[in-house]
């Protein structure tokens, strides 16, 4: 038996849209970030990330998150947004039992903390007649309700009694300098769609850490947790990341997945939209902790094949690399030909699978652009009763029209930051020496510092091509074209300049 577990993406009343804490607009760096309350990046006629911040020209149009997986008796289960629809079947707050949901009174939809109010928050606590702001009381830490694991809205328990309480000195304890909480549950008994919620619960983190390097301009971070609020282990149970590529015009872009960095990412096709001109950036999203386990994408309409899910079966099998009917995905072409199976789209030479097989990518395969959905899925799991699965993932834009190499440089500078970084979910710190450049970004002909205990220091083009040997300390930068620069050294993790 399958049920038809599916909900679509943003919110179902015109008073929703409208509802204050529905959708919450940052600006990070060069990026504009819209993230919208059940944790999801994108809205009705709104864009998801900006590029640059308030121009006007998207680089994604919306980002979800799915999960699916088999429940008792091999129930296909899955709670997922369709990010080409207008309508939701989503609930803000906790999964409840017997399809009942909590109410908006109990629980916040979104909110917005930053550092710096958490720093005051803890400096002024025991004032008398402080009062915290809201965004610090409403925190969901001590949601009453049995069974709430913690990890959906985490905090520093300052007295140790398990219990969020602000004028005692907790706080939220959230990774980045700005960040924006949401959460959302699949608890609606719909009953023209499905007969009963599934037992999840999916909260997101969306964050800017604190920091000036380069990389940090152009990317937002996501932490996403998902949690079995049911008395049954879910199987195979996996997470997705689903990005709606609408790269200028939303027919004519290309997909790619970088395997090795965990990946997925769209480019302009040949057509000059007239909207970036002709520096075309590339927008990626990928996970950065865990594994992945495959990549495929849908496209607009109703193919058989590679159209829109429409049920949970369809859901079911995207999310574990197959096409729409549950025949695998295969290597070259559209990936309909399934003669060499492949767990990954378009992938470029960097399936590691295919070695000594020529590069598997859209535009020498021929294809025509278009408008296409990647989805982009971790490894499975067995999540038991009350346990959480915790994955942290990235979206980030690449700009001036970088080729293949350049790419690849980019994404392994955001693997390299994630896992040198205080907020990084397990990952082995790189123990290299540091290299230290700054002012980042600097101007043409102006004065570079350059810090390093030992080893020779490079400038570089995208390319790799040498242009200048650095001293260690202060250089005059000679007088070079605007873009994005390397930095490398024989001993530390190479870092990414930003010339003016």
């Amino acid at each position: 038996m399958l049920r038809n577990f599916f909900i679509f993406i943003l919110f179902f009343t015109a008073r929703s849209v409208a509802a204050q804490d529905s959708l919450i607009s940052r600006t990070w760096g060069k990026l504009g970030v819209k993230i919208n309350s059940v944790g999801s990046l994108g809205f009705v006629q709104k864009p998801a990330v900006e590029y640059p911040a308030a121009s006007g020209k998207f680089a994604l149009n919306r980002l979800a998150f799915w999960v699916t997986a088999l429940g008792k008796g091999s129930d296909t289960l899955v709670a997922c947004e369709e990010t080409r629809s207008i309508a939701t079947h989503w609930c803000e707050g906790p999964y409840g039992s017997g399809g009942q949901h909590v109410s908006g009174a109990e629980w916040p939809r979104i909110l917005q903390i930053s550092a710096r109010d958490v720093q005051d928050h803890r400096s002024h606590y025991k004032d008398a007649g402080y009062t915290p702001l809201s965004s610090i009381t409403n925190w969901p830490g001590s949601f009453s309700k049995p069974g709430f694991p913690a990890r959906c809205a985490p905090f520093a328990d300052v007295n140790a009694n398990q219990k969020y309480d602000p004028l005692q000195g907790d706080y939220p304890y959230l990774p980045g300098s700005d960040n924006v909480w949401a959460m959302g549950s699949d608890s609606l008994n719909k009953s023209n769609l499905k007969t009963l919620a599934m037992p999840v619960d999916i909260s997101a983190i969306w964050f800017k850490p604190a920091g000036s390097d380069t990389l940090l301009q152009y990317t937002a971070w996501a932490r996403i947790t998902v949690c079995n609020r049911g008395a049954d282990t879910l199987h195979n149970c996996r997470t997705s990341l689903v990005a709606d590529f609408q790269l200028g015009n939303s027919e004519d872009n290309y997909l790619g997945t970088h395997v090795t960095r965990q990946s997925i990412y769209s480019f302009n096709g040949p057509a000059n939209d007239a909207v970036y001109g002709p520096r075309w950036p590339v927008v990626s999203a990928g996970w950065l902790s865990g594994k992945t386990s495959s990549s495929i994408y849908y496209e607009a309409g109703g193919d058989a094949v590679k159209g829109q899910p429409v049920r949970a079966a369809h859901f079911y099998h995207f999310a574990n690399g197959c096409w729409k009917t549950g025949s695998s995905l295969g290597y070259g072409g559209s990936g309909l030909d399934i003669t060499f199976p492949a767990s990954y789209v378009y992938s470029n030479g960097t399936d590691p699978a295919f070695t000594g097989k020529p590069a598997w990518n859209e535009d020498s395969a021929g294809n025509i652009p278009g408008h296409r959905t990647g989805i982009l899925s971790t490894s499975a799991v067995e999540l038991l009763p009350g346990a959480c699965r915790v994955s942290d993932a990235h979206v980030t834009v690449i700009p001036d029209k970088p080729d293949s190499a350049r790419l690849s440089v980019f994404l392994k500078g955001i693997t390299e930051l994630y896992g040198n970084s205080d907020f990084s979910l397990g990952k082995k710190r790189v123990t290299k020496p540091q290299l230290r450049v700054y002012p980042n970004p600097v101007q043409s002909g102006h004065t570079l510092s350059a810090l390093l205990q030992e080893g020779e220091i490079y400038l570089t083009d995208m390319q790799g091509k040498v242009l200048l040997k650095l001293k260690k300390g202060e250089n005059i930068l000679p007088q070079l074209s605007a873009g994005i620069y390397i930095i490398r050294t024989n001993t530390s993790t190479p870092v990414l300049l930003q010339i003016l």
